[in-house]
């Protein structure tokens, strides 16, 4: 199970974030949350409860090293 807390919709969209337009925005973006979520798998960043959970700082991109 993959949780994404609703700060993290907020910086997808303009105003309230509310359940119909975290949807819309979840699907905007929905190849972004997928490598956040498989990023997370792979370095097995779970929690307690063995689900992966998505934060602010999570959806920034990562830094790519330059040159490889």
């Amino acid at each position: 199970m993959v949780r994404v807390s609703r700060q993290v919709f907020r910086h997808f969209l303009e105003g309230t974030a509310t359940p119909a337009r975290c949807i819309e925005a979840y699907h905007t973006h929905r190849t972004r949350f997928e490598r956040i979520a498989e990023r997370k798998f792979r370095n097995r960043q779970l929690t307690d409860d063995a689900s992966i959970g998505i934060i602010g700082r999570n959806s920034r991109e990562p830094k790519t090293a330059v040159g490889r």
